[in-house]
């Protein structure tokens, strides 16, 4: 109740596009929960004031609808709201809940401009700076430069990044790449797991699966 009051309070002494995100505790429907005792019409209702009295609505989302997670009950607890000023300023925002691992809460990610395709974007092979923090790759771009060095009359500058190149984009594909399509499979198959029902042999799957992610 406290929180709602200084909303309120907040709300009336300013004007501003307003963004709130995070985990709210509470939900707005009984269909945003699975397992446990459903919410009273008084609990729903109290949330449905405070947004209302503030001017907000939700976001939407794109993934689960299921937020948080502690054995087998679900509830969609996390959320963003925004204003009408927020919404003008960027229409095509969007609010994706993303995978949970580590925490009993999903992380929620808000976009606020719509995400181009790999196709949109093109096909271009750029360095990641993500490689640096690889300890092998000071010894992968020595050993591109020297077989570069060894090509025929004295290969130019152009052409010894352009090997240094290559050569770093097969490591990443190679090497890199391998551990995190198996990391995202893995990841894959506790989302399956999470989606399903809550029965005790799911539970164990999910933290087999959390002990090899």
């Amino acid at each position: 109740m406290g929180n709602q009051v200084g909303s309120m309070t907040l709300h009336g002494i300013m004007t501003m596009p307003w963004l709130v995100l995070g985990d709210f505790n509470e939900i707005l429907y009984n269909h945003e929960k699975d397992g446990g005792r459903p919410r009273t019409q008084r609990q729903l209702q109290a949330f449905h004031d405070a947004l209302s009295a503030c001017q907000l609505s939700d976001l939407g989302f794109e993934g689960d609808k299921f937020t948080w997670q502690r054995g087998k009950i679900c509830e969609r607890l996390d959320r963003g709201v925004v204003n009408v000023q927020w919404r003008q300023l960027f229409p095509n925002a969007s609010l994706t809940n993303s995978e949970m691992t580590k925490s009993d809460h999903r992380p929620i990610v808000v976009e606020t401009e719509e995400v181009m395709t790999t196709q949109e974007r093109g096909n271009t092979r750029r360095f990641e700076a993500r490689w640096l923090k690889e300890g092998t790759v000071q010894q992968i771009v020595a050993n591109a430069w020297a077989r570069a060095a060894m090509h025929g009359a004295g290969p130019t500058f152009m052409q010894k990044t352009n090997e240094v190149h290559a050569a770093l984009h097969t490591w990443d594909g190679e090497e890199l790449k391998a551990s995190a399509r198996k990391l995202k499979k893995l990841k894959q198959e506790l989302e399956r797991c999470r989606r399903g029902p809550m029965t005790d042999e799911n539970l164990a799957e999910q933290k087999e699966l959390l002990l090899r992610i």
